[in-house]
């Protein structure tokens, strides 16, 4: 069964730009899914946007900005409602480094404004079609960090052991309604977010 049977015609992208959330929409591409792909680094998303149509031959829609902030979340919305969302991959996610006590509150407070707020937002929002359709399927992505404590990463490992469980836990309460969810747990990988200038440059830097 190829991905569009299984889970739908068009694929939702967070973190899409760069990194492992270009290789997501490479891949998912490559299998026939149309994208909406969202991200903060217009240039980038542009450019794989086209590359991605003209290669594969699939549609895509872009959306620029922070998916924390409401308007980019209610252009995401009005993209959706006008098809058949049938997988989510949300790849974006905020990395603090720094002494817990060292770090002011509010760049601890956008960690999960990012890894789980915004998260939970997306998932609450666009899953409940999927769930009455009976197919479809959600990627999160967590980290290594999320399996043991990381000094230096305090809160960024907080996050990505929530974003863990929750995928477990999901994955039980929505697969009797054909809609599949996976975390990824990926260790160090060579993308834009391991840059020493990304934290800098981006609200939401990639893995």
């Amino acid at each position: 069964m190829s991905f569009p049977q299984r889970y739908g015609p068009w694929a939702l992208v967070v973190g899409a730009a760069l990194g492992l959330g270009a290789e997501f929409c490479r891949q998912l591409a490559e299998r026939g899914l149309s994208l909406v792909m969202v991200a903060l680094e217009k240039d980038e998303l542009d450019t794989l946007a086209t590359d991605l149509a003209d290669r594969y031959g699939i549609r895509t829609h872009t959306v620029t900005g922070d998916i924390t902030a409401p308007e980019v979340l209610e252009s995401v919305a009005l993209l959706v409602d006008d098809i058949e969302l049938g997988l989510i991959v949300y790849n974006a996610g905020l990395s603090v480094c720094g002494m817990w006590l060292d770090t002011p509150l509010e760049r601890h407070l956008k960690t999960i404004d990012i890894n789980v707020t915004a998260m939970m937002t997306v998932l609450h929002r666009f899953v409940p079609p999927m769930i009455d359709r009976g197919r479809g399927g959600v990627i999160l992505l967590s980290s290594m960090s999320g399996l043991l404590g990381t000094p230096m990463y305090a809160s960024y490992a907080g996050t990505k052991a929530l974003t863990l469980n929750l995928a477990e836990s999901l994955w039980d309460e929505w697969r009797p309604h054909g809609v599949d969810v996976v975390a990824v747990v990926p260790g160090p990988t060579d993308t834009p977010a391991t840059a020493p200038t990304s934290r800098a440059r981006s609200a939401i830097p990639r893995r």
